[in-house]
């Protein structure tokens, strides 16, 4: 061995007494070095010595590190207690009070009528729903009724329930009252039964059988007419105003289930839902002036839904009275319109005033009074004859069809 060997032995290690190696222990640091010594994985040995030596310096450390996050929060954005409830703006009614301090006295009016703070836009309009009632025209000199409507869409049909002294049929009533105006009318041979008959056109209206109790048509300016003296006079129309009916219903025509009979028929043909159909109830005779015996009872309460008859059969000193107008609105409801789409309350024939006739109450002399649906006439433009259609030279050159460009598609 040569000396150069002796020599770097010598210097990297040390031999005990009996010849054996001696290595320097791992945890010492070799003189001059500022860091401890690596181990195999790369890692500083003195730092996993010092993780077991000392497990608290870990949790200190972490301890600072959150301290340093909410020192820095608090100095980005200041918490509150109250930071929920609105913490950092006055309570309202501190802002009332200092409103109220400001503005003089006698100018409370001025700070509830201050403007908007978004733009100085003013307060919004609350825009009422459609309200629609029956209204009585000319009350005093010659009373009739007719559907109103108020807010929202108007009403795209018209109506008429007449009276003793007014009459749709002799007395057309004037353009500023009603809307619109009908081109023709139909009326049935009423027979107190159930047929149900459609008139599709005012052509149509000449030659269908007259036998019947109701009438259904879709033809504007056609009005459909209904005869009555004590009956109810029931009409009905979709809100879209598309499609009328008159139904002529009295007690045996609400045993045969002829009002729901005619909303079924509606939704059958026209694909229209029930809940969809307004329904007016025109004069009818009231309960008290309308007794009748017990097989009557039995027919209608057999045509009635599940406790149908609450609110319809009255038992009376003199026997069982029946209210037809709510036996009629009480088939309404069964066949799927709404409580509130049904309009009535109209003074009964039987009323001391005497502004109907009312056949039990003249013992069988009284005239009969004229009830009117119809839709109105659509205004459509005119179109233009075709003599008077631009028509295309043929000298002038004629290119493809232009192709219509799609929008480019944006990149997701």
């Amino acid at each position: 061995m040569n000396q150069e060997a002796k020599n770097g032995e010598g210097r990297g290690r040390r031999r005990s007494g009996n010849g054996s190696r001696r290595r320097r222990p791992r945890g010492r640091k070799a003189p001059g070095q500022d860091k401890p010594p690596k181990n195999s994985n790369g890692d500083r040995e003195g730092q996993a010595q010092g993780q077991k030596q000392e497990p608290g310096k870990e949790g200190a450390r972490n301890g600072n590190r959150q301290g340093e996050r909410s020192e820095r929060r608090r100095h980005r954005r200041p918490r509150d207690r109250n930071r929920g409830s609105g913490a950092g703006r006055p309570p309202r009614e501190q802002k009332k009070n200092a409103q109220q301090r400001q503005q003089p006295a006698g100018d409370s009016a001025a700070v509830k009528s201050a403007p908007d703070k978004r733009g100085g836009r003013p307060e919004r309009q609350k825009t009422s729903k459609r309200r629609i009632w029956l209204e009585a025209r000319d009350r005093e000199t010659s009373p009739w009724f007719t559907a109103r409507s108020e807010g929202g869409r108007p009403l795209r049909f018209s109506v008429l329930f007449g009276s003793k002294t007014w009459d749709p049929l002799a007395r057309k009533p004037a353009r500023d009252a009603v809307e619109g105006q009908w081109t023709k009318s139909v009326q049935l041979n009423q027979v107190h039964g159930d047929q149900v008959h459609l008139v599709g056109s005012t052509a149509h209206a000449d030659t269908f059988p007259r036998d019947g109790d109701a009438l259904v048509t879709r033809a504007p300016g056609l009005a459909l007419v209904i005869a009555t003296a004590d009956c109810v006079p029931l009409l009905l129309a979709d809100r879209r105003g598309t499609t009328v009916a008159a139904v002529h219903a009295g007690w045996r025509g609400i045993a045969a289930g002829l009002p729901g009979k005619v909303v079924q028929r509606l939704a059958d043909a026209f694909q229209i839902q029930a809940g969809r159909f307004l329904a007016f109830i025109g004069p009818s005779i009231s309960r008290q002036g309308y007794r009748v015996g017990d097989e009557v009872v039995q027919q209608v309460a057999a045509a009635l839904p599940e406790n149908g008859m609450e609110g319809v059969l009255h038992q009376e000193e003199d026997g069982p009275h029946l209210d037809l107008e709510a036996a009629v609105r009480a088939q309404l409801i069964a066949a799927g319109l709404h409580e509130r789409s049904i309009y009535g309350g109209l003074p009964s024939t039987d009323d001391p005033a005497d502004l109907f006739h009312s056949l039990r109450r003249s013992g069988g002399t009284a005239g009969r009074m004229h009830s009117m649906i119809y839709l109105h006439a659509s205004e459509e433009e005119e179109a233009p004859p075709p003599d008077q259609t631009p028509k295309q030279e043929p000298d002038e050159p004629q290119g493809p069809p232009e192709r219509r460009r799609r929008p480019p598609r944006r990149a997701r």
